[in-house]
């Protein structure tokens, strides 16, 4: 999965460059969390496993690629833009600087929450003995679902 987000982060930072942020980021959400669903949680077999490791790799891992053109929109959307006489609004040059540390620390949070909540999820055991794929025989619930789409979606 790490080995597909190298490839990833090039392809969104490709895309990026082409497109609007809001679609970039809409095409990256919706593919990594259809691997998830199709590919992870309906799979049974581990070759299955390992196309949902390439897709959301090159999808879901690397969603931090698109933080740059963000913080770019963002810096835009400034309180306080700067005005000049030749090109009337400019970008706030400190805005990238503030922004970027929030965007590090809050996925820092939630790598460490994430843990213990998956843990805590996880023993809940809604679905032991049910029929199903791997993905939801082994090793999910149905809270773990909801909390890492909301999870995803809110990174």
């Amino acid at each position: 999965m790490l080995a597909a987000s190298v490839p990833g982060n090039a392809l969104l930072g490709h895309f990026t460059d082409r497109m609007p942020i809001n679609i970039a980021v809409f095409a990256s959400s919706v593919a990594a969390a259809a691997s998830c669903l199709f590919f992870w949680g309906f799979g049974t077999h581990e070759a299955v496993l390992v196309v949902f490791a390439i897709l959301y790799g090159l999808l879901g891992l690397s969603f931090s690629a698109l933080w740059f053109r963000m913080i770019g929109v963002i810096a835009r959307m400034s309180l306080l833009p700067l005005r000049t006489s030749l090109t009337g609004i400019e970008d706030d040059p400190t805005a990238p600087q503030i922004i970027f540390p929030i965007f590090a620390f809050l996925r820092g949070v939630g790598n460490i929450t994430s843990g213990p909540i998956s843990d805590a999820l996880l023993k809940l055991d809604t679905l032991r003995g049910g029929a199903g794929a791997y993905g939801f025989r082994n090793y999910v619930s149905p809270p773990l679902v909801g909390c890492m789409k909301l999870t995803y979606r809110e990174s």
